[in-house]
């Protein structure tokens, strides 16, 4: 392996760059499309995830109270397949239905095909309405 600095400085500049996220989405297309699928696809599935993070930590942590984590919680959408579409990473503290829009807007200019994301109940509240009037999408909890 190539020293970690190396590695870091290259990860830093293509990410920063958009690189890891348009190779992301062309993998995934083609995987799509291979697998004889539309390589847009035409529904999400969202969720979320609770991490413990080290105390050393301080940007992006908060108690997610259900789960009794201290850290950050993802925002996780997939696709049909379970290939990832979007994520956010925020404080753990955040419910579900705030900390949702976030991940859900970045979805808005990738998939023209997109309908309908399905979610659990903690979704659940004024969540889907705010999908709907902006993106016309359903949002089925």
């Amino acid at each position: 392996f190539a020293p970690w600095e190396s590695v870091y400085y290259y990860f830093n500049k293509w990410k920063n760059e958009g690189i890891i996220e348009e190779l992301l989405d062309k993998l995934r297309s083609m995987v799509r499309i291979r697998s004889g699928r539309n390589e847009s696809p035409g529904m999400g599935i969202i969720d979320s995830r609770s991490v413990k993070t080290s105390h050393h930590v301080d940007s992006v942590r908060g108690l997610d109270g259900n789960k009794k984590i201290k850290g950050r919680k993802q925002h996780i959408i997939v696709d049909s397949q379970g290939y990832l579409m979007s994520v956010a990473v925020h404080e753990a503290n955040v419910h579900d239905s705030k900390g949702a829009p976030k991940v859900i807007e970045r979805l808005s200019y990738k998939f023209p095909r997109l309908a309908k994301i399905l979610a659990d109940g903690g979704y659940r509240g004024s969540l889907a309405d705010w999908v709907f009037d902006k993106f016309k999408w359903e949002l089925e909890v």
